[in-house]
């Protein structure tokens, strides 16, 4: 299947406003290789914010799909892709012919959230960690963010973007990021996200949201169209939604 992406509306826009992109869909017991929708939000953002991330440095967690590492390489980042060495489906390889297929470069490499190898110490800094749909299966919660620590260890100015499909409204990644030392503020979706594609049966009574994850510092440089502030203050007044970084079990 392929998946349209329309690009600013800007003369300044580095491709033209409607590009083609190919993926690969295995349905699988673990769903790694389905296109959800949060993939497309995250992609859809890359996209709109294309010069901004040309001539970043992305790492991809759990790229399934690939379609935001395909997204940020076509307009020009320096990407890896990765996923679990216990990955169905031969994902990795997927991952590989499917940049081949966009004609796009990208590195490709096994990367288990939590567990940590010579090729992951070897890795260089990166500017941004995108992260689609991850957030799924509670007991990884705390792999995913020990991951992103140790990327920010190595660069305090490494940001986290991650899209959440919201699924259970009973669960909170507030306490870990408190623990890891992270602040979030979620990106407004109508910002970026065009509304017929919202209207459309894809995203049918789904709800996603986008963060943006930053490690506890003062003076952070402003990100394009983040809200103001930390969201754990603020989304009350702003969105009455209930809140992947807030409700408790």
């Amino acid at each position: 299947p392929s998946s349209n992406l329309r690009g600013p509306s800007s003369s300044l826009s580095a491709l033209p406003t409607t590009t083609l992109f190919l993926l690969t869909q295995r349905v699988a017991p673990d769903y790694g290789m389905y296109l959800w929708p949060s993939s497309l939000v995250l992609a859809e953002y890359l996209w709109f914010h294309q010069q901004h991330f040309k001539g970043k440095r992305i790492l991809e967690l759990g790229s399934g799909t690939a379609l935001s590492g395909i997204v940020a390489a076509k307009i020009g980042a320096s990407v890896t892709l990765s996923d679990s060495e216990t990955a169905t489906a031969q994902v990795l390889e997927i991952c590989e012919a499917t940049a081949k297929l966009n004609q796009v470069s990208c590195q490709v490499l096994p990367l288990t959230w939590g567990q940590f190898s010579p090729e992951i110490f070897a890795l260089p800094p990166f500017d941004y960690i995108v992260a689609a749909d991850c957030f799924y299966d509670s007991k990884d919660f705390d792999h995913i963010l020990a991951t992103v620590a140790y990327f920010f260890e190595l660069s305090s100015s490494t940001k986290f973007l991650t899209a959440y499909q919201i699924r259970r409204s009973k669960r909170s990644i507030e306490p870990l990021l408190l623990k890891w030392g992270m602040d979030a503020v979620e990106i407004p979706l109508e910002s970026f996200f065009p509304q017929e594609k919202f209207d459309s049966p894809f995203f049918s009574g789904i709800s996603v949201q986008l963060f943006l994850v930053s490690p506890k510092q003062t003076n952070q440089t402003q990100e394009p169209n983040p809200r103001a502030g930390n969201l754990c203050s603020e989304r009350q007044a702003m969105n009455p939604r209930k809140n992947f970084l807030e409700e408790k079990d």
